[in-house]
């Protein structure tokens, strides 16, 4: 994903002084400190010592599009332990996976532009702690989808984190969770190196380094099939199980219904006649979570047909292709075998498909389709967890229920 930086201006404030500012009229924070960049070079690299701290308006729009994004929070490694990045400032210095330290150039927040990127299919990748081994990351973390990480601090190669994703410990999330827009904290380094961002090692100017020993970026087989296969054993350990088992169930006027018959691929489902509001929902999984595939629909259950009506011979077909029905389905596929459509997680059924009011009466929906074509993570339970108060002067002890003891049991001890 191209993430392009903000245009900045340099509009006099009311001390006189004139203080670089964002096109939405913050002022840039290291200049409003009285950052300076005395001593640095024309291609972006600062020299001299870290007195020299680099403004966020000396360098063009072309080196701001340089610079690789973090979301805010990422704690960076850096002399002094791990701080978040939007607590940094140009001259500072970070650490790099090999222990080395890299001077920042230039640091600040970076726009994208929603409608631009969308055009790329904009997201976010959720990185779950402890996803690619034990304290990498060291916490849960946002990243841009092109932002390489190793699984190491001495990885050869670097890989994508799109690429990577596997619907449970790194999961995609759309932008239009944060609108459409996703501001980021870019970073520009004196040359590309390996940092730790929450103790993971990922790349910051590796795209575009031409220096030797640096990890090169692999969007290929086989490296990537085997970091994929490393992250999904690696979700299995932490607790994830894979499942076919799409929870499919009915939503009848806000209450969960659930099938009255459910097996080999055919659900059946039964609602008062009276109902308003009918939903069929079930789970969804992405098909370049699973494989080495493009394919980044989100995809319910492979539906062959679906029936409805008060008894068996009133039961008729519905139309998938029926204006009010087509909108909840992906475009038909198919082999020799046979012709499906995939529904996208949720099927709202309209009202007119039985109207009957009467209170007597019941609706039967049935819905064959593929219970093996669909397959998703399911997540751990979380661990129970019990929280006593710190009395001063008590020590902790478990949680106790005081009830009366069972019939014959004996008393307690005098």
């Amino acid at each position: 994903m191209t993430v392009t930086g903000p245009e900045m201006e340099n509009t006099p404030p009311r001390g006189g002084r004139d203080v670089p500012r964002h096109r939405s009229g913050r002022p840039d924070a290291a200049a409003a400190r009285g950052d300076r960049n005395d001593d640095a070079s024309p291609g972006g690299a600062a020299s001299g010592g870290a007195a020299g701290r680099v403004a966020h308006a000396v360098f063009p729009a072309p080196i701001i599009r340089r610079a690789t994004g973090f979301m805010p929070g990422t704690m960076l490694r850096t002399p002094g332990g791990d701080m978040p990045v939007e607590t940094l400032a140009p001259g500072d210095f970070v650490l790099t996976a090999q222990g080395r330290m890299r001077r920042i150039c230039w640091i600040g927040p970076i726009p994208s532009h929603g409608a631009a990127v969308a055009r790329d299919g904009a997201y976010l990748v959720h990185i779950a702690a402890h996803a690619c081994a034990p304290g990498q990351p060291a916490r849960d973390m946002l990243v841009l989808p092109d932002l390489p990480i190793g699984q190491s601090g001495h990885d050869e190669v670097l890989v994508p984190a799109k690429l990577l994703t596997n619907g449970a410990t790194l999961a995609t999330l759309p932008t239009t969770l944060s609108g459409g827009f996703i501001e980021c904290w870019g970073i520009v380094l004196d040359r590309p190196s390996v940092l730790l961002a929450n103790a993971l090692p990922v790349g910051v100017g590796v795209a575009r380094a031409e220096v030797g020993g640096l990890p090169p970026i692999v969007t290929h087989a086989p490296v990537v099939s085997v970091r994929r296969a490393h992250l999904a054993t690696r979700a299995q350990t932490l607790g994830w199980r894979v499942s076919t088992c799409m929870d499919l169930h009915a939503m009848v006027d806000g209450y969960r219904v659930e099938a009255t018959r459910h097996r080999d691929g055919v659900a059946r489902f039964a609602f008062p006649a009276r109902a308003r509001h009918v939903r069929l929902v079930s789970r969804t999984f992405v098909p370049a979570d699973w494989c080495a595939s493009a394919d980044r629909r989100a995809l319910g259950i492979a539906v062959r047909r679906i029936a409805l009506g008060e008894t068996r011979q009133t039961m008729r077909l519905l139309d998938l292709d029926d204006p009010c029905l087509a909108p909840f389905f992906w475009p038909d596929e198919g082999t020799e075998k046979g012709t499906w459509r995939w529904s996208r997680g949720i099927l709202t059924l309209p009202r007119g498909l039985w109207g009957d009011d009467r209170a007597e009466a019941s609706v039967t929906l049935l819905v064959e389709y593929d219970a093996t074509a669909s397959q998703c993570w399911v997540i751990p339970p979380a661990p129970a967890r019990i929280f006593m108060p710190d009395h001063h002067g008590v020590s902790p002890r478990p949680c106790r229920q005081d009830r009366a003891p069972a019939p014959g049991a004996p008393g307690p001890a005098a």
